[in-house]
């Protein structure tokens, strides 16, 4: 035995085999290693690009404040303490890295005095401009050419000290405002140490300019934003924590290549030179690189042991591929060894045939019977369901079953085709349940009938989502039959609401022609009596008074004509009923000194001519009212109609100073209303929406320009 061992340890293939096997594991090894190095790599390269753009996301977010502030100058006549801060709280809240954020006048020496006397005004008489010494000491400035001192400031607490502070008495500070003012671009300081800080904390400052809005070369100031650069760069990588923890970050300034200045970093250990592993941070008028490798974290979170354990099973089986090759010349061994196994697993296939038999007897619903038609085969879990016995079972299915499907069952089935179908069956206890039924031929060897199968799937549960769903239907489409009403009953509260506006215009319209023939009856009594009376006196009298109820009746037929319900679409030109609508306000229009004007060639189109009438009612009351509650001089309403392919245009502007844009977007939601409490109810552009989108096809948007609001209406044309 020992020499049959002996020669076949010592054979030239088993050799052969071995030293192969060795050299490809070791092979194996390297490789994985390799890759697993190169996929490691390439995380971390992504996970810090990652960061970086989050860091980025972060400063773009901080200093577009800034630019925010520019066109709000831009945009304002002028700017007041309060309205800066009601300008920048909301900002101020969502950033926690932001020191301050300040408004930097440029002040003359020659206005230095003026300046001073208005500020302390609103700031108190210890209000100075005030430069920084070298130890740390705020004094008054020294005279000079130009000055710009932090005078407004938010948020003052904190921040005190920093107001009044002359920005060019630093050099560093000073840089920055002249690079702003030589580019006209916004710009960011090195790293400084802030006036208002108390801790180690550093920060830097970004400076944008402002200039005057009638003459472009007069420097008026600076928007300035002092941010604290630990918090920015936190509140960065605070988006995922987990993440952050796996890479060691040094955030550098590297603006100055031989005076490179460390900002920011996450770790306690210095920078090593070796690190090639950077990403840039675009800050306006700096440069920063961020370097970075992986943590500790990183490292053990991806320490791999897949390369050694590869070697080692590479080996093994290296190992075991030359044993069993041994072995092969013991044949009597082998031979036993595997009957023995073989064995083995056949009391393991019988042990888990025998379990499956016992979880079909339980879960699986089915049942055999020959061609007479007796259960020959029944399972526990039929039984269960339906309550019945085996010797009951067929009973009951027969109970279950109409002719008609029996009928069809039989045909299929006799044929030697599977049957399918769904069937509502009765228990025992007279509850029902419902089952998927597959009924198909047993065969023998002969290919001959000698039975039927029946498997079942309980899916009572099913059949019970399906009602359910049908209920479900039901509710739906009542719930979109109350909602519809719902919109009707808006539609005439809009209606109504429309029609109070409008008798007070028609009172508006009647009281002049009303005082009038009020004056003309009054003094004919006069006349007569002087004997002014005659023929040519009677023919004038007669005409003027005519001429006051023809206008009087003019204003009854266009408001019988506006309130008339439209109940069939019509064709209509939308000039003409623009004029109408326009003629029933002209009087309260020229009350208020508005001048309407309407340009454009009309155009006709399908419609309710009513309801186009009261869109065009909301839209002017709207305007009448803001000139009226701003006191706007020289108000104006022009109305623009033109046609571009198939579609005609309305555009209606006007110059009360447009809406907030912190609400413009909510003004056709129903019950919004800017007015006081009483003076309207927020439906009137809600329902004007509905009509022009809903009822006539159209779209209605609403928007802005430098002049006030413009309401765009887009309606497809009538061809005749």
């Amino acid at each position: 035995m020992e020499k049959i061992l002996k020669n076949s340890f010592l054979s030239p293939l088993i050799i052969l085999l071995f030293i192969v096997g060795i050299s490809l594991s070791f092979f194996l090894f390297n490789v994985t290693s390799k890759t697993i190095k190169n996929s490691n790599t390439l995380e971390f390269k992504y996970l810090l690009k990652r960061k970086s753009e989050s860091i980025q996301r972060e400063v773009d977010l901080n200093i577009f404040i800034l630019e925010s502030l520019q066109s709000y100058y831009k945009s304002s006549q002028y700017i007041n303490r309060s309205e800066f801060k009601l300008f920048v709280d909301t900002y101020l809240r969502n950033h926690k890295s932001v020191q301050a954020l300040s408004w930097v006048p440029r002040v003359l020496n020659k206005e230095k005095e003026f300046y001073l006397l208005s500020t302390r005004k609103e700031l108190g008489d210890s209000f100075i401009i005030k430069e920084k010494t070298p130890n740390g000491k705020m004094i008054e400035v020294k005279d000079k050419e130009e000055y710009f001192p932090v005078d407004y400031i938010e948020p003052i607490q904190g921040n005190k000290k920093a107001q009044g502070f002359d920005l060019s008495s630093n050099e560093t500070r000073l840089k920055t405002l002249n690079a702003a003012r030589s580019k006209n671009k916004i710009t960011a300081t090195a790293s400084i140490k802030l006036v208002q800080e108390e801790g180690t904390q550093s920060g830097f400052l970004v400076i944008a300019p402002v200039w005057d809005k009638e003459d472009k070369n007069i420097l008026k100031g600076f928007y300035s934003a002092v941010f604290r650069i630990g918090d920015m760069i936190n509140t960065a990588l605070e988006f995922n924590r987990i993440e952050s923890s796996m890479i060691d970050l040094w955030l550098v300034d590297t603006t100055n290549k031989n005076k490179q200045e460390l900002l920011f970093t996450n770790t306690k250990t210095k920078k090593d030179k070796n690190i090639n592993i950077l990403e840039q941070i675009n800050i306006e008028g700096r440069s920063w690189t961020l370097f970075a490798k992986p943590s500790k974290l990183f490292v053990e979170k991806h320490k791999s042991y897949l390369p050694l354990s590869l070697l080692v099973l590479s080996l093994f089986v290296t190992i075991l591929t030359t044993y069993i090759l041994v072995l092969k010349n013991i044949k009597a061994k082998v031979l036993e060894k595997l009957v023995e196994e073989k064995t083995e697993k056949i009391r393991e296939s019988n042990k888990k045939l025998e379990s499956l038999l016992f979880m079909f007897d339980k879960k699986v619903i089915a049942l055999s019977v020959n061609k007479k038609n007796y259960i020959t085969y029944v399972t526990k879990a039929f039984t269960d369901i339906s309550g019945y016995q085996k010797e009951e079972l067929l009973e009951n299915i027969d109970k279950s079953m109409s002719k008609e499907i029996k009928n069809k069952l039989w045909q299929s089935i006799k044929s030697g085709k599977i049957y399918f179908d769904e069937m509502k069956c009765l228990k025992k206890d007279g509850d029902f349940y419902w089952v998927s039924i597959t009924i198909f031929p047993e065969y023998d060897d002969n290919k001959e009938i000698i039975g039927y199968f029946d498997i079942r799937e309980d899916i009572t549960a099913k059949k019970e989502v399906e009602n359910f769903n049908k209920t479900l239907s039901l509710e739906v489409e009542k719930s979109v039959a109350q909602n519809l009403k719902k919109d009707k009953l808006l539609l005439e509260q809009s209606k109504l609401a429309a029609m109070g506006e409008m008798l007070g215009a028609i009172a508006h319209q009647w009281r002049q022609p009303l005082n009038t023939l009020a004056l003309q009856l009054q003094y004919i009594e006069e006349d007569f009596d002087e004997g002014l009376i005659d023929k040519k006196y009677l023919n004038n009298f007669s005409k003027e008074s005519m001429q006051l109820v023809s206008f009087m009746s003019e204003t009854i037929d266009d408001f019988r004509n506006f309130f008339v319900i439209d109940k069939v679409k019509t064709k209509f030109n939308v000039k003409q009923k623009i004029i109408e609508t326009a003629n029933i306000l002209k009087v309260q229009f020229k009350k208020h000194n508005i001048i309407l004007n309407i340009k454009g060639e009309g155009f006709v189109i399908n419609g309710h001519k009513g309801e186009f009438q009261q869109v065009i009612l909301n839209i002017f009351n709207n305007a009448k009212d803001i000139f009226i509650s701003n006191n706007i001089k020289g108000a104006k309403i022009d109305v623009d109609l033109f046609i571009i392919d198939n579609t005609g245009y309305i555009k209606i502007s006007d110059n009360a100073g447009g809406i907030p844009e912190s609400i413009i977007h909510r003004v056709f939601e129903p019950y919004f209303t800017t007015k006081k409490q009483g003076e309207g109810i927020g439906l009137g552009l809600y329902m004007s929406k509905m009509i022009i989108e809903d009822n006539m096809g159209g779209k209605i948007k609403i928007e802005n320009d430098s002049n006030g609001a413009i309401f765009n209406i887009e309606l497809e044309l009538s061809h005749e």
